[in-house]
């Protein structure tokens, strides 16, 4: 159930970083207040167990990061040949 709502967290920080920034700011706040129990212990152990690791960051922050996994694995996908079929 953790690792679920941690799952939900993500994927609406992921969309609350493609809004313009001036707008996401209560979004980005009421997630962070309900992202409280992620941060537990017990939550983060059982998250852990499943491979997964809680960072609470900035949007810029994951905004960044996305970038950077795209040029890294875009990478990847060039020097493997790989095709969408």
């Amino acid at each position: 159930m953790c690792a679920r709502r941690a799952l939900i967290a993500f994927l609406v920080l992921l969309t609350v970083t493609m809004l313009h920034a001036q707008q996401a700011d209560p979004v980005i706040d009421w997630i962070r207040n309900h992202a409280v129990p992620l941060k537990t212990p017990e939550a983060a152990e059982k998250i852990a167990g499943q491979g997964l690791v809680i960072v609470a960051d900035s949007p810029g922050s994951l905004a960044k990061t996305m970038r950077d996994e795209k040029v890294r694995w875009g990478n990847v996908v060039k020097q493997l040949k790989l095709k969408n079929q």
